[in-house]
């Protein structure tokens, strides 16, 4: 079943180690903000792992001031240990050899606990920006123009018979068995106006002049009455942006406010979805946009295939989904945990150490039941894929 179920990948070899190398930079990353803000806040930490602590680790090494960094067998997670963060050491601290009370997680003010817990879910953001920025830097900053540019084509598509290519210019077009259309030479200044062309002149053999490598050329298409869905009636993807770079200071300052952008518009994008999600599972539906780890697994593979660029923006939306769930007010997720600071500071008292861990441990058991029943869905979906399941 194991075998079947893997060749539903491209590679189930590296299909499993993408999973592994994605889930750790975004752990890292994530676990990275608790550690750094615990520091920061004078709170101790006694262990940075990668893993999760079911078996012995794997590697450990103890640095001068003694944290230990551990590695662990079950790669998918990771963790921060602090000083004093064990619920029953909120009310009897157990201080180690050389540890102080001031370091104990349960020993500082609720402010700084709650700034430590979405610590995670801040760097994950960070994370995501800092990626969509690193792309800005390298593939140009995106401006407006008034040239229309080809920028993807279907294979087999009438714009592929004409010989249309990715990056060529439309400087013109008109229909060529009448006078009329747009006059040729002039420039398409807008998608809309080269789309609603297409459209009104479909089965009709269309010239179309395009600019490609300083030179012009003058190439005929027959725009398709009934084309495949989502693929339009030339079979071209378009746009007036143009991809412009700067000297190096302004390209660093326009990389990075692009880069917020990006991530402002996923934040929302993520959130949105989130809520819809969270209305079909009250309403006793399994999402069917909702992806587990098996699927995450078959798209890295692609992803893996498109280089560089597309595994850094897959990473960056992947960071952006971790820090959205993660912040949500859901027992065992760091908004639960951050819920429970928030009561605390209202009524000026901790929840008992007891209700709250068990809250959690429930939230976490509902947690890995989602996981699972998805996964469940996943499989049968990429063996249904394969042709293994007819």
């Amino acid at each position: 079943m194991l075998t079947n179920l893997l060749s539903g990948f491209p590679d189930p070899v590296v299909a499993v180690l993408g999973l592994l190398v994605i889930i750790s930079v975004l752990v890292i990353a994530h676990e990275l903000g608790h550690f750094i803000a615990a520091r920061l806040l004078g709170v101790g930490v006694e262990e940075f792992a990668l893993g999760l602590p079911f078996t012995k680790p794997l590697w450990t090494k103890i640095t001068k001031k003694g944290l230990k960094i551990s590695v662990y067998p079950a790669l998918f997670g990771g963790f921060v240990r602090l000083m004093g963060e064990e619920r029953s050491e909120m009310e009897k601290p157990k201080l180690k050899k050389g540890q102080k009370l001031e370091e104990q997680f349960w020993a500082q003010p609720v402010w700084r606990r709650f700034l430590i817990i979405v610590a995670g879910v801040t760097a994950n953001v960070i994370f995501a920006v800092v990626a969509f920025s690193v792309i800005y830097f390298f593939t140009g900053i995106p401006k407006e123009s008034s040239n229309v540019r080809i920028i993807g084509v279907v294979s087999g598509s009438p714009a592929d018979s004409a010989g249309i290519k990715v990056g060529d210019v439309v400087i013109g077009i008109e229909v060529k068995e009448k006078l009329g259309g747009l006059k040729v030479g002039k420039a398409m200044t807008s998608t809309e106006g080269f789309i609603n062309f297409v459209d009104q002149n479909r089965g009709k053999t269309l010239d179309i002049q395009i600019k490609r490598d300083g030179k012009e050329l003058q190439l005929n298409a027959v725009p398709r009455i009934n084309p495949p869905q989502g693929e339009g009636a030339l079979g071209v993807g378009i746009t007036t942006t143009e991809m412009v770079f700067l000297p190096f200071p302004q390209m660093l300052v326009s990389s990075v406010q692009n880069g917020v952008k990006e991530t402002k518009q996923w934040v929302q994008l993520t959130v949105l979805g989130t809520a819809n999600v969270f209305k079909e599972l009250f309403s006793g539906k399994v999402p069917a946009d909702v992806g587990g780890p098996l699927r995450i697994a078959q798209v890295s593979v692609v992803v893996a295939k498109e280089g560089a660029i597309t595994i850094l923006s897959f990473l960056g939306i992947l960071s952006i989904n971790l820090a959205v769930i993660n912040i949500i007010p859901f027992p065992a997720l760091d908004g639960g945990h951050a819920l429970f600071l928030i009561i605390e500071a209202i009524f000026g008292r901790r929840v008992a150490p007891k209700l709250e861990h068990w809250i959690h441990t429930a939230g976490l058991v509902i947690l890995l039941f989602l996981v699972i029943l998805i996964s469940i869905r996943d499989a049968g979906s990429i063996l249904g894929e394969s042709g293994i399941l007819k």
